[in-house]
């Protein structure tokens, strides 16, 4: 059979002899981050003290937050340290997110960003001197930045059955919200509102306290309220705290390529063009 040129015949034959060595299967699985509550817990005294505990948060997993509010009756103290099973460092309070009032005492959010393993943990908040009515109540999240994830807080104080905060802006889309409110008077939490978002209470400790979180998708600027079903005075905290990967975090796919061998579909030999009107059979 004539040849009529060497492209003709070059061609194909690198086209096949690149099918013979690779043939492709495109695995699409789907993945999501972000942030995920995993565990919350408590503890509660009226009488004076010099620490108070929550109960277990159950076993801490490596690179987890830990977000907790510390409140107690006296307005000149403050926290001094906040310590946890299996992470006894690197604690810092929320930026802002401290209010005070003659009535209430005060409130403060801790936090630790990417927790160490742990079993059982639970947390303890020490204070400089004795308090009464102390509170705390922590929440454990994954999914959350390991560095650097304190956004923004915001606080309120007044005397009302309506707790709420000043505004606050967030700086990222995909944040932890979360939100405590004490009163000085026995109470009950509902209709949490963190932004636009209908917050999720995850308890209350001591029958004045009330602790909730939501997820938020996109940047805001906007405050924290809620419902008591009592009136007196109140202080609440707001506070923000950033997922991991910044943005908002859609379902990514992830294509594997994975190459074998196509088996049974490549010719013997195929004719290779040496010049006009000259070919010759060659293996592949």
């Amino acid at each position: 059979m004539p040849v009529k040129s060497r492209e003709f015949l070059v061609f194909p034959l690198r086209v096949l002899r690149a099918l013979r060595y690779c043939f492709f299967y495109l695995l699409v699985t789907t993945c999501t981050q972000a942030q995920t509550f995993r565990a919350w817990s408590s503890g509660a005294n009226d009488a004076n003290g010099t620490n108070i505990s929550t109960g277990s948060l159950g076993n801490a997993a490596a690179g987890e937050l830990c977000a907790c509010c510390v409140s107690a009756f006296t307005t000149a103290d403050a926290v001094s340290s906040v310590t946890a099973t299996g992470n006894t460092t690197g604690w810092a309070r929320l930026s802002g997110s401290r209010v005070t009032s003659a009535g209430t005492g005060f409130i403060e959010i801790w936090y630790k960003e990417n927790l160490a393993a742990a079993t059982a943990m639970t947390v303890t908040a020490n204070f400089s001197s004795a308090q009464s009515y102390r509170r705390i109540m922590c929440g454990r999240y994954s999914g959350m930045a390991s560095l650097s994830a304190a956004d923004v807080a915001a606080t309120g104080s007044g005397n009302s059955n309506a707790p709420d905060t000043a505004n606050l802006t967030t700086t990222q889309a995909n944040e932890l919200l979360m939100a405590c409110a004490v009163m000085a008077t026995t109470t009950t939490y509902s209709s949490w509102n963190l932004a636009t978002l209908t917050g999720t209470e995850r308890g209350e400790a001591g029958s004045d306290s009330g602790y909730a979180d939501a997820n938020a998708t996109a940047t805001f600027t906007d405050d924290a309220n809620v419902t008591a079903s009592a009136s007196g005075d109140w202080l609440i905290t707001f506070g923000t705290f950033k997922a991991s990967g910044g943005a908002p975090l859609p379902a990514k796919r992830r294509v594997t390529i994975i190459s074998r061998p196509l088996q049974g579909l490549e010719p013997r030999h195929l004719p290779l063009a040496r010049g006009p009107g000259q070919a010759r059979l060659a293996p592949i």
